[in-house]
């Protein structure tokens, strides 16, 4: 197996295996769990055997890289991504061993499914460093895969405040992310709620239901941020809020606009702090320079 002769062989095996069980989860409904663990097995067989090689890197590959790149895209079909979280634990100093001596793709793949289960975890930050990697890896002319890859790193990047060019999102087709750009930008709560509803269905599926909770705490801030400087004084009556949210079809009471607003303190996305009795909001000086 240590031969180059072989390694076109190896691959071929993972990608057929890796075919099979895709077929087997997605098209062929009624084969049986024991006949897509079986695919499973092939692939980790192998991969033990590779890890056991002091030097895997064969035929320009690195195998050991290769082979798990191959071994957790299986898991994901299964969705299993306890199984992979418990691969990634097995090998720590080998992976970063090997990807220091792995080709770019092999690279942007590795990434990319390890950056998936950090931000399944809501370790964005984790998840956007190695998101980001996958993204500067990949080959400029495989789009198909850049998107993927942009699907996940441009919500991460949204949650730090940092907007993606209309150019790319209109590039890569990402209508439901130009319009939660839009939403950032201006406020606007009604078209991030609507758009969301819009697009349920795949936001469950890509398992970013929490990251786009996120999103939406920003959009808030925006909008209580656009109420006050309306205002135009820092220190701003409970009705006015409720009044703008109401603009966006969203009635609060005094107990949700007060917890909305220190949610928003706690995030350090607004200074702000609440007067409940008093039903009150008040601002930081700093967004009022002419009141200084």
């Amino acid at each position: 197996m240590a031969s180059p002769f072989y390694t076109p062989f190896i691959i071929q095996t993972c990608r057929e295996t890796l075919h099979l069980c895709k077929l087997s989860v997605t098209s062929h409904p009624f084969f049986e769990y024991e006949t897509v663990s079986n695919y499973s097995k092939i692939i980790r067989g192998i991969l033990i055997d590779i890890s056991n090689m002091d030097n895997p890197f064969i035929g320009g590959r690195n195998l050991f890289i290769c082979i798990l790149n191959y071994f957790i895209t299986n898991l994901f079909q299964q969705l299993n991504y306890k199984a992979c979280e418990d691969l990634y634990e097995t090998y720590p100093p080998k992976i970063e061993k090997e990807l220091q001596r792995c080709i770019p793709n092999d690279i942007s793949t590795y990434c990319y499914y390890r950056g998936r289960l950090l931000l399944y975890s809501e370790k964005y930050d984790e998840a956007l460093e190695l998101l980001s990697r996958s993204y500067a890896n990949c080959d400029p002319q495989a789009s198909h895969n850049r998107a993927r890859i942009l699907y996940y790193l441009i919500p991460l990047e949204m949650n730090k405040g940092r907007l993606p060019p209309l150019s790319l999102l209109r590039e890569y087709h990402f209508e439901f992310y130009e319009k939660v750009r839009e939403s950032l930008l201006s406020g606007n709560l009604q078209l991030f709620i609507s758009t969301v509803e819009a697009n349920r269905r795949t936001i469950n599926q890509r398992g970013i239901c929490l990251l786009i909770s996120q999103i939406r705490l920003r959009v808030c801030a925006r909008l209580v941020l656009r109420c006050a400087l309306t205002y135009g004084k820092p220190i701003v009556p409970y009705a006015i809020m409720q009044s703008g949210f109401r603009l966006h079809g969203i009635e609060l009471s005094d107990e949700e606009l007060s917890r909305m607003a220190n949610s928003l303190q706690v995030s350090s996305l607004i200074k702000c702090y609440t007067s409940l009795n008093n039903r009150m909001v008040v601002f930081s000086k700093s967004y009022f320079p002419q009141s200084s």
